[in-house]
Formats: structure tokens, sequence, C-alpha cells
């Protein structure tokens, strides 16, 4: 028992694996519930009882994450940290996406994440040549639904990015001045 702990291991291809030592009547209690969630089939359900019971288990946290009276850690929410360019998030290109405390994920996974209503962002600049953070925002932002819809961002040959609104308005972003 004093052994107990739950642990993530990355693994390849946008996939970790979550172990637990728990007290044996702890483990049946999750696998029981996580058995009664997953008998629940969609029309043209193609997921296995395995792949439903993994999705539900994701499903039970992402509930609780979203429940205002879980308990503050140092003073914050807890949070999923994912760190993404916009113009991927835009679908300008495909860089490479990273989760805290895992590693990098799929663009696909990343745009999955930004795009969760319950979620909230954090602007971070950072060098696109050494990742070196250059300014973090104090503020946080809740996209609304559909946010970036239409919105379109090119990187221009000096360093800046040329934002073009849906209504066809531009807006230029120049990198921060070294000096």
């Amino acid at each position: 028992m004093a052994q107990r702990c739950v642990v993530i291991i990355p693994q390849p291809d946008g996939v970790a694996e979550l172990s637990a030592l728990l007290p044996a009547e702890g483990a049946a209690l999750v696998k029981t519930v996580l058995d009664s969630l997953a008998t629940v089939k969609t029309a043209g359900e193609t997921r296995t009882l395995d792949q439903r019971r993994a999705d539900c288990l994701v499903d039970v946290f992402a509930r609780v994450l979203g429940d205002p009276s879980l308990p503050e850690r140092h003073g914050r929410r807890p949070a999923i940290q994912v760190t993404v360019a916009a113009s991927t998030l835009l679908g300008c290109d495909e860089q490479p996406a990273e989760l805290g405390g895992y590693g990098p994920i799929t663009t696909e996974a990343a745009r999955q994440i930004a795009a969760d209503r319950s979620g909230t962002w954090r602007r971070i600049l950072t060098d696109p040549t050494t990742g070196q953070v250059l300014d973090y925002g104090r503020r946080t932002y809740r996209p609304p639904a559909k946010h970036i819809a239409g919105w379109t961002v090119q990187r221009t040959d000096d360093g800046s990015y040329l934002w073009t609104a849906p209504t066809g308005h531009t807006h230029t972003v120049h990198p921060p001045d070294d000096s």
C-alpha cells in the first residue's frame, strides 16, 4: 500500500501509458465504472470495448477538470499546457506542437485541444529558431466558438507575420526589437 502511485510513460505515436498501482478495491471500482460507461454505443460505432474504456477514462477526467470546485494548485486552476504556433492553429503550416509533461504531439491533436471551449489560452511569444521565451502574456483568453475561422497568416521575409481577417483587413506583427 505504501507504494501506490500513478505515472505517465510517454509512448510513440502520440499516446502515453497511464499506470496506476492502487488498492485492489480501488482498481476494481475504476474498472467497474469504465466498463459501465463503455457499454454505451452510438450508431455506427467502430471502437472496440477497450478503446471505449480508454476514451471514457479521459472523458471522466475532462469533466472533472471543467468543474469550478476543483481545488487550485499553487494558486492556479489545473491546466494542460500545449505549445503550438498560431500559424499551425490556423492551418497555414504544420509546425510541431508540444504537450507539457509528454513531449511532441501531432498538429491535429494540438488543434483539437485548442478548440476545446472549456480551455483558456495564454500568449507566450518564442523565438522560432531557438524556442527561447521572448514574452509571456499575463492575461488569459477564452476564445469564442469558431474563433479563428477564416483568418490566415503569412510570414514575411523580414520575420514579421501578416494576418488577414475574413473581411480582408490585414494586420502586421513585427518581431521584437533585440536592442
